[in-house]
């Protein structure tokens, strides 16, 4: 074995190792994203849902012949 033979596999195992720690890198990256991605998601559909629940009660409150107090955010019953 010569030398240029044990300089072809190192350099070779050299390249391995780079595309493998470049392939776990870009795993964990997406994955990162795809975690940031459904919290995202999740605090959308909270915050429609809280909206779509403001405006229901907002709606029955004013239905019941009460008022509506938009800076609280409560129904202050009828006067």
């Amino acid at each position: 074995m010569g030398i240029q033979f044990k300089v072809l596999v190192a350099a070779l195992l050299a390249v391995g190792i780079g595309i493998a720690g470049a392939w776990v890198a870009n795993t964990l990256k997406k994955e990162g994203r795809n975690e940031e991605r459904a919290r995202i998601s999740d605090r959308s559909r909270q915050a429609g849902d809280a909206g779509e629940d403001a405006r229901l009660s907002r709606r029955e409150c004013v239905a019941g012949g009460m008022r509506y107090e938009f800076a609280t955010g409560r129904c202050l019953g009828g006067e």
